[in-house]
């Protein structure tokens, strides 16, 4: 399916460069589902949509009309909910996609599932009554790092205390306090300076790409960020911190294969072998990525599969202490109570995940 993705990457390239797509003897109903794996299908139908047959052109419209009705409304919202926390005095800070759409030719070329607003935690319980006064529905309030809200027909609202979560050390030290790195704009909104947004792109990318894998849409977001801000960076000071995160490497390697894919530079094996890692990945990676990238790094440790195979299990049955506190925020007070709460993951997932566990088997077995 190699091909099939790198003519999907063609199409975002003629997207945003406002030109029509060559056609291909590939399918294009692949690069379709391909396209909304990885949530780019919105942003190609201009570019593709004279070569689909009309069936395949009636679905491709579909989600891009979709794309643009949910673009309006969450752009929408998110201003009402930045004035609602105006008028309560609460700060806030609107992160990724929400910002990162503005920076597209079109802000329905990016996609997005959720909202995502950071808070002062001590705000959290107020930005609940907000919300729920709002018709939203509580899906998660109280765990470590971040409270989820529904509201139909599409509304998803991710309220988030820190940017980037404790299982990364580093970036989350550099991210505990963004409203440090953030400047008030207008009322009680704070954003993120030009460079400590990139560098939050990147870093958020680097958690996916460390944990699930990350998919195509991390590269173009790097790519049409850079564009947008060519030459207005302050590049030093980028260099310096991603040296200080430790995520050099992944900094020039993403970088390096945005411009592969939309400025056509040459590749090279590092860029080549990190290509393949995002494109097996979808938009916020997959669980198999997630098995096979413990298995490799307990691969590097303990050079036998087997032993890698055992740890890799271990890790899933009995998690480090930083995954339960964000499971488990009780453990932040009584990390007494960490037995007891192994013991209720374990049941319920015997109880009620029992076909998660058994995909979550099949893929540690056929780990290499």
């Amino acid at each position: 399916m190699e091909k099939e993705y790198l003519y999907l990457v063609y199409l975002l390239k003629c997207s945003l460069n406002k030109e029509k797509a060559n056609t291909t003897n590939l399918s294009y109903y692949d690069v379709f589902d391909i396209a909304c794996k990885h949530s780019i299908a919105a942003m190609t139908f201009e570019s593709v949509k004279d070569n689909l047959d009309a069936s395949l052109y009636r679905k491709w419209e579909e989600v891009k009309n979709k794309a643009i009705a949910k673009d309006i409304y969450q752009r929408a919202e998110l201003i009402k909910l930045t004035k609602l926390f105006e008028d309560e005095n609460i700060r806030c800070m609107p992160l990724k996609g929400t910002i990162m759409k503005n920076y597209y030719p079109y802000t329905y070329f990016r996609e997005m599932a959720d909202l995502d607003i950071c808070i002062d935690s001590c705000n959290r319980e107020k930005v609940k009554k907000i919300l729920i006064n709002r018709d939203y529905i509580v899906d998660q309030f109280g765990k470590i790092g971040h409270d989820v809200y529904f509201k139909k027909p599409i509304y998803n609202i991710e309220i988030h205390d820190y940017l980037i979560n404790r299982l990364f050390p580093k970036l989350n030290q550099y991210f505990k306090d963004g409203f440090s790195l953030a400047k008030k704009q207008k009322g009680n909104v704070y954003y993120l300076s030009n460079e400590d947004f990139y560098l939050h792109l990147i870093c958020h990318a680097y958690k996916h790409f460390y944990e699930n894998g990350t998919g195509i849409r991390s590269v173009l977001d790097i790519y049409v960020f850079r564009k947008y801000f060519k030459n207005q960076l302050n590049e030093k000071y980028i260099k310096e911190k991603v040296k200080m995160l430790e995520i050099e490497q992944f900094e020039k390697n993403i970088n390096q294969l945005s411009l592969v894919w939309f400025e056509c530079e040459m590749y090279n094996q590092y860029v080549k072998s990190f290509e393949k890692s995002i494109l097996d990945s979808g938009t916020y990676g997959s669980k198999e990525v997630y098995v096979n990238n413990i298995y490799k790094r307990n691969l590097e440790v303990l050079h036998n599969s087997l032993l890698a195979k055992i740890k890799l299990y271990w890790s899933r049955i009995f998690p480090k202490i930083l995954n339960m506190r964000e499971n488990f925020p009780i453990l932040e007070k009584f990390i007494i109570l960490l037995p007891f709460c192994y013991v209720y993951r374990i049941l319920n997932a015997i109880l009620n995940k029992r076909n998660v566990i058994k995909k979550e088997i099949k893929l540690i077995k056929n780990v290499k």
